[in-house]
């Protein structure tokens, strides 16, 4: 009983969907067939007459843009096709959707593609027209002083829209294919990169651990005389982990850095990963990846490392020791001389 209740709303909430993508559908579409000219004749206005090298900066004044584009029809043009598809073609959608959304029982989304479309090939088609018509007034009329039919200058009209879409086709495929040949690169670069992260990462790594060994040498021996030298090798085969892990982890903070830079486009942050990269065994590299392993240990890295060395140190002499004075007790209450 519950799920024939249900089905009955169910349907009538799908109808209801369906109209209302229906009605956005019919003014979306109305709209910009309506306004095809207006919206033209406005990204004309916006992108021709406001760039102009002397004259743009009157066009792009907001009184002198609101009274021209008036005079055009551009504001009056755009009003009246908001207005009408509003008012008579989007009610006109939700019924024609309600009646269709109860015959078919579907989903449907519309997200304003075809309006899209429309207002961005508008610009291209209305100014080829318009250009080809003046052409062909101004060269033919003027001059010969031949007398035209109307269909004549529907036909130059009409010639000249197609040229302007012909050259909005040729402009939307050499965006896209720039656009897929900028993709290729970028993936490119971000593979180089990553390549680089992994090597430029070894290489500090070795450069710091001799560093990291000399600084901890010689703060132990300042703290614990030379007697300690005995130590060092175990200490550093057990405890070298704990006290790199903050110098690592800069070099890895900044190679994730430069990586994540160069993987979003960034030029420089490659080209200085390249820099540290190319030809790692030779000296002029090496002086470079050395000089940037040396600016992580500053005076106040080198001076929280001693500190961290000494404690660490010292908590490990103790276990160390503890361990030594428990296995000889061991050893001499089970095998007495």
């Amino acid at each position: 009983m519950a799920n024939s209740r249900l089905k009955p709303k169910l349907s009538a909430i799908q109808s209801l969907n369906f109209a209302k993508v229906s009605a956005y559908f019919a003014e979306d579409v109305s709209k910009a067939i309506l306004g095809f000219i207006p919206n033209g004749l406005n990204l004309i206005y916006d992108f021709v007459l406001k760039s102009l090298p002397v004259v743009g900066k009157y066009f792009a004044h907001p009184w002198a843009e609101q009274v021209l584009k008036l005079c055009f029809g551009i504001t009056l043009g755009r009003g009246l096709a908001d207005d009408i598809a509003y008012h008579i073609f989007r009610p006109s959608g939700f019924a024609i959707g309600l009646f269709l959304g109860a015959m078919l029982q579907k989903k449907i989304a519309y997200h304003g593609q075809i309006g899209k479309l429309l207002f961005r090939l508008s610009g291209q088609t209305v100014g080829g027209a318009l250009l080809i018509l003046i052409v062909f007034t101004i060269g033919v009329r003027w001059i010969a002083n031949i007398h035209l039919e109307t269909k004549v200058y529907l036909l130059v009209t009409l010639i000249g829209a197609l040229i302007g879409l012909m050259a909005k086709g040729v402009l939307i495929l050499a965006i896209n294919s720039v656009n897929a040949a900028n993709v290729a690169v970028i993936r490119n670069n971000a593979k180089r990169a990553k390549e680089l992260n992994g090597k430029l990462k070894l290489a500090a790594k070795q450069k710091a651990k001799s560093l990291i060994l000399m600084q901890a040498q010689d703060i132990i021996q300042q703290m614990n005389g030379p007697q300690s030298q005995q130590f060092l090798e175990s200490f550093f085969e057990q405890a070298f982990d704990n006290i790199a892990i903050s110098t690592f982890q800069k070099i890895d903070r900044h190679f994730n850095y430069l990586t994540d830079r160069a993987c979003h486009g960034d030029l420089k942050a490659l080209n200085r990963m390249q820099d540290l990269g190319l030809h790692l065994t030779t000296a002029e590299n090496k002086n470079a990846l050395d000089n940037m392993v040396e600016r992580i240990f500053n005076t106040r890295a080198i001076l929280k490392l001693k500190d961290d060395v000494d404690t660490i140190y010292d908590r490990w002499q103790y276990a160390y020791l503890r361990n030594e004075t428990v296995n000889q007790e061991y050893k001499g209450s089970h095998f007495p001389e």
